[in-house]
């Protein structure tokens, strides 16, 4: 049987619309040389928006050749323990050789109903952004499922305790010198990352965004405080960042509705997006009061807290700095040794 090359809409054709075509389908099953934690976060956040959770199994082809950032391997660990953990798992190709191939399998529970394959790793930059040009076609979804079934048994789960002896957990890639195995101090318990490892990202595009406004107050209803709003009855904790000027009109973030995967030099992990009118900030997509627990756990500030201007002096930082690592992954230093 003949199929169409298709060439436009691919995330919809090919990764939306057959969750909504009355079929039933209930699973994804993803065999993908690359891919990114960006972009399963923004395809768990599309379909739950729709009331429609369909089941993501993420096998990440090339890992054993080629590594993978540590932002997209901690990135997925996080949405896997996430509320959205229960529609979402990811392993990476072990054993054998290493799989450049791409693979789309829908499935009805155990059943394998309709499969693409062709070039678009599962990534932003190939599904949604536009920056290249990628096909897909329609393939004999019982091969492409029993091609996944094979990969899956090689593979280990992203939360698995053996990924950082297996794999090469790059800060950055480009720059083996230091790998996220060598310069991550890691008793089990706590990870952080060294001065050595963040000082890799200082060669990286850098952009500065203030935490106060204009006249150098921190605002009492918006950025860090927008959840100070007990009218709205709001939780407290929500909190964006703000876009100003030249950075706001700049394509150093995605423009809005694209996510991207935050490294912070604390070594957590923050799933974010642009939003609001004239993409003027910067929000989480899957809690927005995560941003605002955050930087009150940095300031040492009880949960909930009003944000001052004089709890910023205090701690040394009243901006944050953000490193493009690459379009849907960056580093944010909030150090107080930053010399910024």
């Amino acid at each position: 049987m003949k199929h169409e090359l298709l060439t436009q809409n691919l995330y919809n054709t090919a990764l939306m619309t057959p969750a909504f075509n009355g079929s039933g389908l209930n699973r994804l099953l993803i065999v993908s040389g690359y891919a990114t934690s960006a972009m399963a976060s923004k395809h768990l956040t599309d379909f739950a928006e729709k009331s429609w959770n369909p089941h993501i199994d993420l096998v990440y082809g090339m890992a054993k050749v080629d590594g993978i950032l540590k932002s997209v391997h901690e990135g997925f660990q996080k949405l896997a323990s996430s509320p959205l953990g229960s529609h979402f798992s990811c392993s990476y190709l072990a054993k054998g050789e290493a799989v450049h191939a791409k693979i789309y399998v829908w499935c009805r529970d155990a059943k394998p109903v309709l499969a693409y394959t062709g070039s678009a790793n599962y990534t932003e930059a190939a599904f949604i952004r536009g920056q290249r040009r990628e096909v897909l076609t329609e393939t004999n979804p019982q091969q492409a499922y029993a091609f996944f079934k094979s990969l899956k048994r090689d593979s280990v789960d992203c939360q698995d305790s053996t990924v950082g002896d297996i794999f090469k957990i790059a800060i950055r890639m480009g720059k083996p010198k230091f790998e996220a195995n060598e310069s991550i101090k890691n008793d089990k318990s706590t990870v952080e990352l060294t001065k050595d490892a963040k000082s890799e990202f200082l060669g990286l595009e850098k952009a500065t965004v203030s935490l106060v406004d204009r006249s150098g107050n921190v605002p009492l209803r918006s950025n860090l405080n927008w959840g100070q709003r007990p009218e709205y009855n709001r939780d407290k904790n929500q909190s964006y960042l703000a876009l100003r000027g030249d950075l706001r009109k700049s394509d150093f973030f995605p423009a809005r509705g694209f996510h991207f995967t935050v490294l912070t030099d604390d070594n957590q992990i923050i799933q974010c997006v642009r939003a609001q009118d004239g993409d003027k900030a910067i929000h989480t997509p899957h809690d927005n009061a995560q941003l605002g627990r955050y930087f009150r756990g940095r300031l040492g500030l009880p949960s909930g807290t009003l944000v001052t201007t004089a709890d910023l002096q205090r701690y040394g930082r009243v901006a944050v700095d953000f490193y493009k690592i690459d379009d849907e992954n960056y580093y944010m230093d909030f150090s107080k040794d930053s010399n910024a």
